[in-house]
């Protein structure tokens, strides 16, 4: 009984732990990622996608400003939106976005150097009130406010998440702890089990040895019957 709790408790362990493993860790509901890394060589012109971030409040204006060094040649914005061009900003106006959305534009720029570019937007709602900015320099990518970039000439850093989980090392390492602390108790168990079949084996050989009349044991009385005549 004690040994099928134990596979039980550990079975359910181990679910657990699978379960942590396959879901990860759970971001807050506002933390959603729309930009997309772009690499464009050198002094070609190439499409690129520019993103709004929504978050909990809903855009309808934008102001996109590409930096010095990529240069825009064309921009294309969605239906039902209007977009004006002053030097190197596009503002773009159209219906309110939803909270927690992701909208897309699109870009023809020309890198005219090697470097890292970043394309940074403020984001207001229908009254014109400010609602988000970006931040060319953030050091966190994957901040969802945190600009798009064009990479020319220059390797992409790995996306947040390509290296090993910790979530998923430390799964690996309840379970293996688990299963060795399962494995001892087992071990120890078996010997428990063996020690008290010895002792029991030895207390009956013991028994035996004690009742046998070859060592002055006493001997049963015979069992009741007729009884003896009396001596004449």
């Amino acid at each position: 009984m004690g040994a099928r709790r134990r596979l039980a408790g550990l079975s359910a362990a181990t679910a657990l732990v699978g379960a942590l493993i396959v879901a990860g860790p759970v971001p807050p509901a506002s933390a959603h990622l729309c930009p997309v890394t772009s690499i464009v060589a050198p002094g070609e012109t190439a499409a690129v996608p520019v993103a709004i971030t929504v978050e909990q409040k809903s855009v309808a204006d934008a102001e996109i400003t590409f930096p010095a060094g990529l240069r825009l040649d064309r921009f294309r914005t969605r239906p039902g939106w209007t977009a004006t061009r002053r030097g190197a900003t596009v503002r773009v106006r159209g219906p309110e976005l939803e909270p927690y959305s992701c909208a897309y534009f699109s870009a023809d720029v020309t890198p005219e150097r090697r470097g890292v570019f970043a394309i940074t937007l403020v984001l207001r709602d229908r009254t014109g009130a400010v609602v988000a900015r970006s931040t060319p320099d953030l050091p966190d990518p994957a901040h969802p406010y945190g600009a798009q970039r064009v990479y020319a000439g220059v390797d992409p850093p790995s996306p947040p998440g390509s290296g090993p989980d910790p979530l998923v090392i430390a799964g690996i390492a309840l379970i293996a702890i688990a299963l060795l602390a399962a494995g001892g108790r087992a071990g120890v168990s078996l010997r428990n089990r063996r020690r008290d079949a010895r002792d029991a084996e030895l207390e009956a050989r013991l028994d035996r040895f004690v009742s046998s009349p070859e060592n002055g044991a006493p001997i049963a009385p015979p069992p009741p019957g007729d009884p003896e005549p009396p001596p004449r």
